[in-house]
């Protein structure tokens, strides 16, 4: 009995108690951080679903950027090319028509007097853009490229054979722009029905519509980088800023567990963080209030060992002067 009381009295002089404080650092912390056998793997951590949260929002926020801005975008540069295209072939066009009614179409309709003129048509910066001229029978009497002159574009431009079929037949077409496709590649074409040459003929301006949509494409795929350049930074700045943000945590965390061994001096980092007007500081003043509890509890078992210790010591000797007599 003796033995055992005394084996207490020495454990009790081994555990400080609350009226102490112990200096830690953040540097201790980590370093006990990292002794710990059952880490918390990163993606069920807080830390690292917060990250994912970064990363996954910004993901999400271009793509619906994608997805809003490049149709939009498309649309609106298919609508500024065909107004070029229809405006193009209209001046032009009317230009052409003007001098064959005025000088005759057999001096205008030919490569010696349209060469000079015409030469640099179509739709600027394109190099699927071209210009030629047909009559009513699909012909071609005029194009940029020599090697088409005399080919029927009514074989290869089901948009133009459906054109000339209504103006031999009479019927009144109205200048505009339509698309065909030609070798899996789709065209915009513009033309313009001459009104006042005594050979009527078809003024054509067309252009590939994956060269008309190319910058679209550029920008989308710019986009794309600045998108993830975008994400990786912000991403990189949200790990850094939670890993700050959560190291109360881990302060909180190595102070519940000296507490765990009874270790209950105060520790200056956990003080601080009770001065705090956030949740953590609410948390770290309710830990300081269980040590603190935890040490009046102590302290009271430590009283009442030290009666128990005294009142054996006392029965002790009685009973040695006891067995003496």
């Amino acid at each position: 009995m003796a033995r055992l009381l005394k084996l207490d009295k020495a454990q009790k002089t081994q555990n400080p108690t609350a009226t102490e404080t112990v200096k830690t650092t953040k540097k201790d912390n980590k370093k006990d951080s990292t002794n710990q056998k059952h880490k918390v793997p990163f993606l069920k951590s807080l830390k690292g679903k917060i990250d994912l949260m970064f990363l996954f929002s910004i993901i999400f926020t271009v793509v619906v950027l994608l997805l809003i801005s490049v149709p939009v975008s498309q649309r609106n540069m298919e609508k500024t090319i065909e107004n070029y295209m229809q405006d193009e072939a209209a001046s032009n066009g009317k230009l052409i028509d003007l001098e064959a009614y005025r000088i005759g179409p057999e001096k205008v309709l030919n490569h010696a007097f349209l060469d000079p003129l015409m030469a640099d048509v179509g739709v600027k910066g394109m190099k699927s853009s071209s210009a030629f001229l047909i009559n009513l029978d699909g012909k071609i009497q005029w194009h940029q490229d020599l090697t088409m002159l005399g080919k029927n574009v009514n074989k290869t431009n089901a948009a133009l054979a459906s054109l000339t079929q209504k103006l031999q037949a009479g019927e009144t077409v109205e200048n505009g722009v339509t698309t065909f496709t030609s070798n899996g590649k789709e065209i915009y074409c513009s033309y313009y029905i001459s009104t006042k040459s005594p050979s009527p003929f078809v003024y054509v301006i067309q252009v590939n519509k994956d060269e008309v949509l190319a910058s679209v494409t550029n920008m989308a795929r710019e986009l794309m980088i600045a998108g993830a350049g975008i994400a990786i930074l912000v991403t990189l700045f949200g790990m850094v800023f939670m890993k700050k943000s959560l190291s109360p945590v881990d302060d909180m965390r190595h102070y519940i567990r000296r507490m765990g061994e009874l270790d209950l001096r105060k520790d200056e980092i956990v003080e601080k963080l009770g001065k705090r007007k956030d949740e953590f500081g609410r948390m770290a003043r309710s830990i300081m209030f269980l040590q603190e509890r935890l040490s009046a509890t102590i302290a009271n078992i430590q009283g009442q060992s030290e009666k128990l210790f005294s009142s054996s010591d006392a029965m002790m000797k009685n009973a040695e002067n006891m067995s003496e007599t």
